[in-house]
């Protein structure tokens, strides 16, 4: 069963890890050591952050449960014409169990939310969940090189 709870600042650790999960495979590949690997992920975390509250400062940010599991955590924002999924992310563990599918229907279904309303997200071209976005009827509507600008329509 999937829940969501809000974000405190008692999940700062938990975040900081899950954001550090997502960029695993990148930071491998550049064969840093311990200590260059936790300054840079902690600079872009930071980054990240600050970025986050000051695009979106009335997001809804919310740890996701998963069988009361802290599994991930979903950011997005409510406009007067659509929602705004500003970032979804779960641990590498629950990655491809159906989770994020979860997540993404009951925002589709308005689940929670005072209206139903199209979506739209950013997605790296090449991240596998741009996959994930087209499967369950998110459209592109264009790119800037690096991401793709995604939308799924309320019919």
């Amino acid at each position: 069963m999937l829940n969501t709870i809000q974000v405190t600042s008692d999940d700062e650790s938990f975040l900081y890890d899950l954001y550090a999960s997502t960029r695993e495979a990148e930071i491998v590949a550049w064969g840093w050591d311990a200590a260059a690997t936790n300054a840079f992920l902690h600079m872009q975390w930071t980054a990240q952050r600050r970025s986050y509250e000051a695009q979106f400062p009335d997001a809804n940010h919310y740890i996701l449960l998963y069988n009361d599991l802290r599994v991930g955590r979903v950011m997005y924002g409510i406009t007067a014409k659509e929602i705004q999924l500003i970032d979804i992310a779960l641990l590498p563990e629950f990655r491809n169990q159906g989770i994020g599918t979860l997540m993404i229907r009951s925002l589709q279904s308005g689940e929670g939310l005072p209206t139903t309303k199209s979506i739209r997200l950013s997605v790296l071209q090449h991240n596998p969940a741009k996959r994930l976005y087209e499967r369950l009827g998110f459209t592109s509507v264009g790119s800037n090189g690096l991401y793709e600008n995604m939308i799924w329509f309320n019919e």
